[in-house]
């Protein structure tokens, strides 16, 4: 964890602490992954690529960004740099957001943390919440994800078979 990194944190910590509580104690957790455009080809960060096959391309630094929002509060906690896959300390993000989510310390004030995204649906994810919510006796844990379609459920059935989109 760099400098940089740890000041996001502390920042984020005090601004929470000196906003009022959830007024029914439930804050929302939200992981978001985004880019930064960049134009300095130099920068041994930043990446080319686009994120599916309708959007442009796009060359610049990309982070996984985590989010506490409760009433008409939304503040960023913490955030990593999506590395390009050649360095060895390359990580997946879905990986990196696990990190983020693992190292979150809800306030004080909170009862109930729900977590969720549509870009972090991962079973991985999802086991991560539910082995929150056992670890963290003085609050609930729940999580909203968008399911991918070729997902089973426990009797077999494929999710794109019981929706339509």
């Amino acid at each position: 964890m760099d400098v940089s990194t740890c000041f996001i944190e502390w920042l984020a910590h005090n601004v929470i602490a000196a906003l009022p509580p959830a007024a029914d104690g439930t804050i929302y957790v939200i992981g978001d992954g985004s880019h930064k455009p960049k134009r300095s080809l130099q920068n041994p960060i930043a990446q080319k690529g686009r994120n599916s096959k309708h959007k442009d391309w796009f060359f610049g630094i990309q982070f996984a960004l985590l989010i506490v929002a409760w009433d008409v509060y939304r503040i960023p906690v913490s955030c990593r740099i999506i590395l390009p896959k050649t360095p060895p300390e390359y990580r997946k993000e879905n990986t990196l957001f696990r990190e983020l989510l693992q190292e979150f310390k809800p306030p004080s004030g909170a009862k109930q943390v729900i977590e969720g995204d549509a870009a972090y649906g991962a079973k991985a994810n999802i086991k991560l919440v539910q082995q929150l919510d056992k670890a963290d006796t003085s609050r609930d844990w729940h999580f909203v994800f968008a399911m991918p379609r070729p997902w089973k459920t426990t009797a077999d059935k494929s999710v794109k078979d019981l929706v339509t989109h």
